[in-house]
């Protein structure tokens, strides 16, 4: 199963991208550009709430209501009408226009300029060119949710989409975030465990793996420490995928929920005792 992060290009040209303001604007291709990343999550129906991979914030109808010249921002999710879209395929081959939930006001470049720094806006449908989109350069990675088997509809999560060194890593709800995908890399035998959001490993800190000491789990630049590497082993299978153990490649700690079942509880690296609070479900994303 494949992940994909979708470039959402003008049909007259230039890349969709979060710009410096926040606004979302045109710029030129560059795939090294998280800002230029884009998954489409679904919501309700046929509608679909679009995640920027760089910050984790979806593409929002500056307010209020959805008229025409209201300016597409990155915004935090909150479930309104002005962050639902609906990509409907035009009569152009994989052309697409992408219409507010419920109206007729659809993705608009003003004046019909594919300029970089451009800012996309809301507008009515008219059915010329710089209204039409195409999605292109999906990445494809073997990506993956990690469950903890103690309440399976919680996620391995990078709190608040964080992409600091050092940052905690946790156990949340759903949210469809870049920050709780995660790439499984074999490393000679042991494995990276890769943010996706970030690009940052899994990480039991070096001092407390050293010391053979609990410590708190937080993602890190990756450095080739056995600390950031992890032995997976599958211990049963839940729904058709695996259950495992997360063991640590300096000292064998497990990856560990600390006494709770519920959201916002920051993950540890503690002994193996084989408990199921030690177990996670690894789904593959696709």
């Amino acid at each position: 199963m494949a992940l994909r992060f979708e470039a959402i290009r003008s049909h007259l040209g230039g890349d969709l991208r979060v710009g410096p303001s926040g606004f979302v604007q045109l710029a030129g291709r560059d795939r090294g550009d998280l800002r230029q990343h884009w998954l489409r999550a679904p919501t309700i129906g046929d509608n679909v709430k679009v995640i920027n991979r760089a910050t984790g914030l979806v593409i929002d109808a500056q307010g209020p209501g959805l008229g025409d010249g209201r300016l597409l921002q990155h915004y935090v999710d909150h479930g309104g009408e002005n962050q639902r879209w609906q990509f409907t395929p035009s009569s152009e081959p994989e052309r697409f226009i992408v219409r507010a939930n419920g109206t007729s006001k659809v993705w608009d470049i003003p004046h019909g300029l594919a300029m970089p720094g451009e800012i996309v806006q809301t507008f009515e449908a008219n059915g010329h060119d710089h209204q039409l989109w195409r999605l292109r350069d999906r990445e494809l990675l073997d990506s993956y949710t990690i469950h903890p088997v103690v309440n399976d509809q919680l996620r391995l999560d990078a709190a608040n989409h964080a992409h600091n060194d050092g940052d905690p890593i946790s156990q949340q709800g759903e949210t469809w975030g870049f920050n709780q995908m995660w790439v499984v890399l074999p490393h000679s035998g042991p494995n990276r465990i890769i943010a996706v959001h970030s690009r940052k490993v899994l990480t039991y800190p070096a001092a407390a793996a050293a010391s053979n000491r609990v410590a708190t789990v937080q993602q890190q630049e990756w450095s080739g420490g056995k600390e950031q590497l992890w032995n997976i082993e599958v211990v049963g299978s839940s729904g058709g995928n695996d259950v495992v153990e997360f063991r640590s490649d300096a000292n064998g700690f497990a990856l560990d929920v600390p006494h709770s079942h519920t959201g916002h509880t920051i993950l540890q690296a503690y002994p193996h005792h084989g408990g199921t609070n030690q177990r996670w479900i690894v789904k593959p994303v696709g």
